[in-house]
């Protein structure tokens, strides 16, 4: 088991030594004071970091005065608190070293009164005046701002009212940063202006008197950057908000309305979409008025129902991001009640008039037509019956085709001339009330393209003897012609255009039309309304059409008849539709003001057509339904022209048969999200890691700028990255760099490049100017550089070695003529190596340099054999293994004196103190159990004994002023805790 033994030397003192005051001081302005305060340990109180208080005197400045012995040098520091975790850190520069790898204060008390110069805090000088950033923020939301702006006076700026102007930051709040003074109160208040005449009113709940009848604000800076919260001009607190009405308007006139109304939802009411109801006002249009705070930002939209199932989509250019890919409408309310202007429900502005198609077809089968032809009148041509002829399209049907509102009732009726003597005689059983005792016909308009089914002249349904045959067609898998679908076969003679189809939803096309019942007919469909753009019908669901292709064929029955849908140009129908999601990451580019956008053969290569959204961490995304088991090529765009189109690579491209490459896609069964790729990228953007240049500036000055790195990350400015201490010598800075890049660089000692290291050209790469850089290539992972020398290739060579001076007092020894030796395990237990060398009296001495921390293990020599061997107290020593004890030591990491031990002893000798003073030598018991030791001793005289302690290495463990009476004294002294 290790023992800590305790060396004990006793100074007598007299009590009439003198005595001279000595002023402490310390300047904390740096620091946050313990709530214990300020205390000051030193070998003046036994250094104790709570004994003796400091009292502040004024600008963080804190004082003590203690009565010490002149000519005298004692060792001391100060403590924040009251304990040794609040010890300051003194600077080697001016500071004594204090045995375990730090630094004591040290003053020489001279024989006269003394102050010692007010230092700072882990300072060798005064406090260096320490700024910080204040800022301070108003509310004016309840003000007419000046034309001159907003300002802010104080003490800071020798209240001036023009120095420093507020800048608006939202909201109505202005704010200003100020650098400012550290650990300093202030006096302010805001300007609306720039004179006194706009000063505000601070009230006293929150102001500090301005000695003239007034109030200002104040704020008292600390250490750190502040932000005074935000205050009402005038008042203590925020400003307390007024209340609006806002009216809201939204025109449903393109939506078919839920039969649960509309709604509105927002921020002003937790975005509920049941809450605020809207009144339909007229013309489509729903308007909700709701009581609001004045000077607030508002977040809504309008619902189609009460769910969020019926939200509008807001477009991006009158929108605010909703945080979820989305947007919302925003509204600033100002002081006053406010209206906004009727929207179109997921538009911008107003409605605009949508127009369909409306195709009206008439049988005239049981008719004789009029030399005039066929007309159709009613509410959409201001029943005029000769505006719209009728166009015969075969098998005596005549067909109209008009341009209409959408979402719009019309009636009308058909016309067998041009005159009203041939209208038609509207059935009531099909028909709505003209007002004059006769009937019209009805249809009511939708949102797209719509064909009226054939009915019979002055008749509810087909003439007799005619059906109607409804063709189908899913265009999904083409890029549909700006020139429509249309259907050519035997019923219309053949014709590409006569018979436009309609898209009943989705990218089916239909048409219904009369026929002869119990027929047969062939037919095509036509992408466009040209014989090239026909559909090739394959063989398979086809028959011959004489000229080497097929037709399809369709055998009417005598019943109403509907032929199932067909992809065009397949037999069956188109394979079924798959969610895919195609998502891009645009980290490495600029992302253009339009957007990013993706192209291809699904979408007619249009790049403005089918915009992305932006997801998260830049990754752009798009979700389309494709066709199951098809191949489609694609690629995206930066914006929404071809001029920011990406280059695929080749190693994931397809030929776009113009020099380049397409990405391509096979759709499977179950929906598909696709990787991120990079733009113009195969895999995902490669990203950044970080790493950590070191650099061991031990064998350096530090300049007083500090250390900084330069490199080509960085633009090779000396300048502008300083490195932190880590440690021991060792600077550190830390970045993020993309992998594979190359990176050169180098370390200033200082913050030019008058101060650049020097890099050697076995560890450098040429810069171009004669000298070398340091480089490497960042790898794929986080990495921690190795530590270098500044201006080396290999780490700073460690000087590890420590004197230790080892002393023997041979008092009460006869010395050998052979001298006096040190032996021990750091020179091979050989006895007769190493001679001590006289200091003069009885002592002797031996420098040796050995490792910091190395454990030794040794014993004194009188003479050069073992039978001189000292022998070694079990007290303080460790066994040797042969029955006896050796010393030891495990060595500090600085320089050491040992203290002069006794020959054989684990104490100093004692000196003859009763000779000196004529009083008995003193009794010391050590009793390991309680950790004490007891001093019994006669004293001749009134006196002060000086009892210091120390440890096996010298250091001071503890220190004591023994008042003793004459005669016999006692003393019980507790052994500090020391390991």
């Amino acid at each position: 088991m290790k023992k800590v033994f305790v060396y004990i030397f006793m100074l007598m003192v007299a009590v009439s030594l003198q005595a001279v005051p000595v002023t402490f001081q310390v300047d904390m302005s740096n620091q946050s004071v313990s709530p214990q305060g300020v205390h000051i340990a030193g070998d003046f109180n036994g250094w104790s970091p709570s004994a003796t208080l400091m009292t502040l005197i004024g600008n963080n400045v804190y004082s003590v005065t203690l009565s010490v012995n002149a000519s005298t040098t004692y060792q001391y520091k100060f403590i924040n608190g009251d304990t040794w975790a609040g010890e300051e850190t003194v600077p080697a520069a001016c500071g004594v070293s204090n045995g375990m790898g730090g630094y004591n204060r040290e003053v020489v008390v001279g024989t006269s009164n003394m102050t010692v110069p007010v230092v700072c805090f882990s300072q060798c000088g005064p406090c260096q005046t320490t700024t910080v950033e204040l800022t301070l923020q108003v509310d004016m939301s309840q003000q007419t701002v000046s034309p001159q702006g907003v300002h802010v006076a104080g003490s800071f700026n020798n209240w001036s009212t023009t120095e420093t102007p507020m800048t608006l930051i939202g909201n109505n709040v202005y704010s200003a940063t100020l650098t400012v003074n550290a650990s300093t109160t202030y006096q302010y208040k805001f300007i609306n202006g720039d004179t006194w005449a706009g000063e505000e009113t601070v009230p006293a709940a929150c102001g500090v008197s301005n000695g003239m009848g007034g109030y200002n604000r104040e704020v008292v800076v600390g250490t750190s950057n502040m932000t005074v919260p935000v205050v009402c001009f005038s008042q203590c607190g925020p400003c307390q908000p007024t209340t609006v009405e806002l009216t809201l308007q939204v025109d449903m006139s393109q939506q078919t309305v839920s039969p649960q109304g509309v709604h509105v939802a927002g921020s002003f009411n937790n975005w509920s979409t049941t809450a605020t109801p809207m009144t339909l006002i007229g013309n489509n249009v729903y308007l909700a008025t709701l009581t609001v705070n004045a000077s607030t930002t508002y977040q809504y939209k309008f619902i189609n129902g009460d769910t969020w199932a019926g939200e509008e989509t807001v477009p991006a250019a009158c929108g605010v991001s909703n945080g979820m890919g989305g947007y919302n409408r925003e509204v600033v309310v100002g002081t006053s009640n406010m209206t906004v202007p009727v929207v179109c429900f997921s538009q911008c502005g107003p409605c605009q008039t949508t127009t369909v198609e409306l195709t009206l077809q008439v049988d005239m089968s049981q008719q004789t037509v009029s030399p005039q032809g066929v007309h159709v009148v009613g509410s959409f041509n201001n029943w005029s019956t000769t505006e719209t002829p009728m166009t015969l399209i075969g098998n005596n049907v005549y067909s109209a085709t008009l341009t209409v509102n959408a979402s719009t009732t019309y009636q009308y009726k058909f016309i067998n001339g041009d005159t009203w003597a041939g209208e038609e005689t509207v059935p009531e059983a099909c028909g709505v009330s003209n007002g004059m005792g006769g009937y019209n016909r009805e249809v009511v308009v939708g949102t797209s393209n719509m064909t009226v089914p054939v009915v019979c002249f002055s008749q509810c349904g087909p003439c007799p003897g005619m059906i109607n045959l409804t063709l189908q067609v899913d265009m999904g898998m083409q890029n549909v012609s700006p020139d429509g679908v249309h259907v050519a076969g035997s019923f219309n003679n053949w014709s590409t255009t006569a018979t436009a189809l309609n898209n009943s939803g989705g990218t089916v096309y239909t048409v219904t039309f009369a026929v002869v019942e119990d027929s047969v007919y062939e037919y095509v469909f036509i992408n466009g309304d040209e014989w090239s753009e026909k559909e090739e019908v394959p063989e398979q669901c086809g028959v011959p059409n004489g000229t080497g292709g097929f037709n399809r064929q369709v055998i009417v029955s005598n019943t109403n008849q509907t032929v199932p849908v067909v992809c065009f140009g397949w037999c069956e129908a188109c394979p079924p539709l798959v969610n895919v999601t195609f998502r891009v990451d645009m980290s490495l580019e600029t992302v253009s003001p339009d957007g990013v956008h993706l192209v291809g053969d699904f979408q007619g290569w249009d790049p403005g057509a089918t915009p992305m959204m932006l997801s998260i961490d830049n990754i752009w995304e798009v979700s389309l339904l494709l066709y199951q088991g098809e191949a489609y090529q694609y690629k995206f765009i930066n914006g929404n022209t071809w001029e920011g189109e990406e280059i695929v690579p080749e190693a994931c491209g397809v030929p776009n048969g113009m020099g380049g490459f397409n990405r391509q896609v096979i759709v499977g069964s179950n929906p598909m999200i696709l990787d991120a790729v990079c733009f113009s990228q195969c895999g995902l953007c490669p990203v950044s890691h970080n790493v950590v240049f070191r650099v061991d500036m031990s064998e350096q000055t530090v300049s007083p700028l500090g250390v900084h790195i330069a490199g080509n990350f960085q633009e090779w400015d000396p300048a502008s990255t300083q490195m932190t201490l880590a440690g021991s010598g060792v600077y550190e800075y830390q970045t993020s760099i993309m992998p594979g890049e190359l990176v050169e660089y180098l370390f200033v000692n200082g913050n030019t490049w008058d101060d650049a290291e020097v890099v050697p050209e076995a560890c450098g790469t040429p810069n171009g100017m004669g000298g070398f850089n340091r480089y490497f290539t960042m790898p794929l992972s986080d990495t921690i550089l190795n530590v270098v020398c500044f201006s080396s290739c290999d780490p700073c060579q460690e000087d590890t070695l420590r004197e230790v001076i080892f002393y023997v007092d041979m008092r009460f020894q006869n010395v050998s003529p052979n001298g006096v030796h040190l032996a021990g395990s750091f020179q091979g237990w050989d006895p007769s190596s190493t001679p001590m060398e006289y200091e003069g009296g009885s002592l002797y001495s031996k420098s040796i340099l050995l490792n910091a921390n190395e454990y030794i293990e040794y014993k004194f020599i009188n003479g050069d054999t073992w039978d001189g061997a000292e022998e070694v107290s079990e007290y303080c020593g460790v066994p040797n293994g042969m029955g006896g004890f050796n010393r030891y030591l495990t060595v500090p990491t600085s320089d050491t004196a040992l203290p002069y031990y006794c020959f054989s002893s684990c104490f100093p000798c004692l000196i003859g103190i009763e000779e000196t003073l004529s009083f008995k030598n003193p009794e010391i018991i050590y009793h390991p159990s309680l950790h004490q030791i007891f001093i019994d001793y006669t004293s001749p005289d009134y006196m002060d004994i000086q009892l210091q302690m120390f440890n096996s290495s010298g250091q001071l463990i503890s220190a004591h002023s023994l008042p003793c009476q004459k005669g016999i004294n006692h003393f019980q002294i507790d052994l500090p805790l020391y390991h």
